[in-house]
């Protein structure tokens, strides 16, 4: 836990490699609201390609994303830090499925922490301080790091609609990042409401051409964004779809993909609930 009155200096910058648009989005905003510099790129083989024109004090690495996953990209930049005689850059992989595994990777990877999607801005100012030391016992308020630190809940949940399919606490976690306008809470769920749609048709797709791989990559991303905007369920459907692409069950697949379409139905109609009563 963060000591109260522990700040970021907006000093430190952060090079954060993350594929998919909707966690982009939350993940950046959440290090701009605490302080932070940060550039997004989309991919490892571009984390590196950006540590070879900038210098950053700390990266954030996806551990599943296209062209160059985050393993990978870490134990490049490990071997190029050692060939350079360069200090090596605290690196910290965000991953949707934090088990055993991912940490072992992690670890041969010479990453240096995992933070397990999604993470609340205290976790990630945990990490941060713990990793690179950035921190004051100044009063928050004088340095801008939080706009509205004891603001109530933001959101009212709507009358008349099924809404228990979503986590109302995660919607105001992102509500909370620009003060309970509302705003970017809103940018992000209709970027999810654009992306959703294409990646069930690419798990439709991966079944009909008993593509695993196709199968996995989808589902991994569509339970990811989904667990942001707190579509607990969904995500956990995603998640099982996910493991059984894994061990290559395409024979499950079908049925699975079933369930994730009834609920995502639900998710869709409870986010447009809220983008209605959104101010």
């Amino acid at each position: 836990m963060v000591p109260t009155g522990s700040f970021i200096p907006k000093t430190i910058k952060i090079l954060l490699a993350e594929d998919n648009p909707v966690n982009q989005e939350v993940i950046c905003e959440m290090l701009i609201s605490i302080g932070c510099q940060v550039q997004v790129v989309s991919n490892g083989q571009q984390a590196i390609d950006a540590l070879n024109h900038e210098s950053y004090d700390m990266i954030f690495m996806d551990c599943q994303m296209p062209v160059m996953d985050g393993h990978e990209a870490a134990h490049r930049i490990r071997s190029l830090e050692q060939q350079k005689g360069r200090a090596c850059i605290p690196i910290i992989g965000i991953t949707g499925r934090a088990v055993r595994d991912n940490f072992e990777k992690s670890e041969k990877s010479c990453m240096d922490d995992l933070l397990g999607k999604p993470f609340t801005i205290e976790q990630l100012q945990a990490v941060i301080f713990r990793r690179t030391g950035f921190h004051s016992d100044d009063s928050i308020e004088e340095h801008g790091k939080t706009k509205c630190s004891e603001q109530p809940s933001f959101l009212s949940v709507p009358t008349g609609n099924s809404t228990d399919c979503l986590d109302i606490m995660a919607l105001e976690t992102i509500s909370k990042l620009e003060c309970g306008s509302n705003k970017f809470l809103k940018k992000i769920v209709t970027i999810y409401l654009k992306d959703s749609p294409i990646l069930i048709s690419e798990i439709n797709k991966g079944i009909q051409d008993k593509n695993p791989e196709k199968i996995f990559q989808a589902a991994h991303s569509l339970k990811s964004t989904s667990a942001s905007v707190g579509a607990t369920t969904l995500s956990g459907l995603c998640e099982k779809l996910e493991s059984s692409a894994r061990l290559q069950l395409i024979d499950d697949a079908a049925s699975q993909l079933a369930l994730i379409e009834s609920e995502y139905v639900r998710v869709v109609d409870a986010l447009n609930s809220f983008i209605i009563n959104f101010k």
